[in-house]
């Protein structure tokens, strides 16, 4: 899961700085934004092992559209 999490994140992020006009300096603080928030979610939940699960699912979902959208070499 570490390779496949590392490349996600990976091309979420040349995404995100092609769609939204983000330079690499910009990328880091706008994930490191959404881990804080997400951090904060967990930790204010009253179950954080089921809200992971959530997190999860839906983090896979993304994976698939985005590995589908990435041109095949």
């Amino acid at each position: 899961m570490a390779e496949q999490g590392r490349e996600f994140f990976v091309q979420t992020g040349l995404r995100l700085m092609k769609e939204r006009a983000l330079g690499e300096d910009a990328i880091k603080p706008f994930f490191m934004e959404l881990v804080g928030k997400i951090q904060k979610e967990y930790a204010d939940s009253p179950d954080a092992g089921t809200r992971l699960d959530q997190e999860m699912g839906t983090c896979m979902a993304m994976k698939k559209t985005v590995e589908a959208d990435v041109p095949k070499e």
